[in-house]
C-alpha cells in the first residue's frame, strides 16, 4: 500500500542527494566567500575544512525529509481508517497488535532506507567529481546514519499521534516536522535561546563528519523513538477505531 508513495519520495529525496554530492566542492567555493554563511555552517557543523562542515550540515536536511515521508505515510493510513478500510481489515484474523506493529515497522525501515539511499548518491556524486571515492562515501554514509535516530523519533512521534488521536496526524505530524526543523538547523540561525533549539531532536546529533561522533545523543534518541513506537501499540490497542 506505501509502495508508490515511497519510491515517489525515494526519487525525489534521491536525486536531491546525488545532487549535493556533485555541488559539495563549488557549494563549499561559494560559501567560503560569504563569511555569514561561513561562520552559520561553522556553528552548525563545527570547526573543520568547510567541504566536511557543508556534508555534516546538509545531512540533517535529508533526515528532515526522510520525517517528512514518514507524515504522509501515515497520512494515508488515517485516510483508510476514516474511509472504514481499518475496520474491515481489523474484522478479519489481523490483530490490532499485529495493524499497528506493521505500520510501525513500514516506518522504520522506510526511514532507514530513504536515509542510506541518499548517503549511497550523496558519496557517489562526491566521489565522481572529487575522485576521492573511500572518503567521500565514509563521510556521507556516516553523515547520514546519524540522522537515523532523529527521524525515527518524528517517525515514532507520528505513529503515536495515530494512537492516540488519528485526527491530528496530519496537522500534529506537520507540526512536528516544521518545528524540528526550525528549532533545529535554522533556529541557529534566527539566534534562537539552546533551551529552545534542543526541543529538535536534530539538536543533539553530532556534526558527524565534522566532529567526533558522540553515543549519548543517539542512544537517548533511539530509546525515545521506542518509548513512542510503544505508546502508538498500547493506545490503538484500547481506543476505538473509526468506520466509514
Amino acid at each position: 500500500l506505501h509502495r508508490g508513495g515511497f519510491l515517489g519520495w525515494m526519487a525525489g529525496i534521491g536525486v536531491f542527494a546525488l545532487l549535493i554530492g556533485v555541488l559539495v566542492n563549488a557549494a563549499a567555493s561559494l560559501t567560503q566567500d560569504n563569511p555569514q554563511m561561513v561562520e552559520y555552517l561553522h556553528r552548525l557543523g563545527g570547526p573543520g575544512a568547510l567541504s566536511t562542515v557543508y556534508f555534516a550540515v546538509i545531512m540533517s536536511y535529508l533526515g528532515f525529509a526522510a520525517s517528512t515521508w514518514a507524515v504522509t505515510a501515515m497520512a494515508r493510513v488515517r485516510g483508510d481508517e476514516s474511509a472504514g478500510r481499518a475496520e474491515s481489515v481489523l474484522a478479519t484474523p489481523v490483530s490490532r497488535s499485529g495493524y499497528i506493529i506493521s505500520q510501525l515497522g513500514v516506518i522504520v525501515v522506510g526511514i532507514v532506507v530513504l536515509l542510506l539511499v541518499a548517503g549511497l548518491l550523496v558519496g557517489f556524486g562526491a566521489g565522481a567529481v572529487t575522485g576521492d571515492w573511500a572518503s567521500m562515501m565514509s563521510n556521507a554514509l556516516r553523515g547520514v546514519a546519524v540522522q537515523i535516530p532523529a527521524a525515527l523519533v518524528i517517525g515514532a512521534g507520528v505513529v503515536a499521534l495515530y494512537g492516540i488521536a488519528p485526527r491530528l496526524v496530519v496537522g500534529g505530524g506537520w507540526a512536528m516536522v516544521v518545528a524540528a526543523f526550525l528549532l533545529g538547523p535554522m533556529g541557529e540561525l534566527f539566534g534562537l535561546p539552546q533551551w529552545v533549539r534542543s526541543l529538535s531532536p536534530f539538536t543533539h546529533l553530532p556534526a558527524v563528519p565534522a566532529q567526533p561522533m558522540r553515543w549519548g545523543p543517539v542512544v537517548v534518541l533511539a530509546v525515545v523513538a521506542a518509548g513512542l513506537g510503544t505508546l502508538a501499540w498500547w493506545r490503538f490497542r484500547r481506543r476505538d477505531v473509526e468506520g466509514s
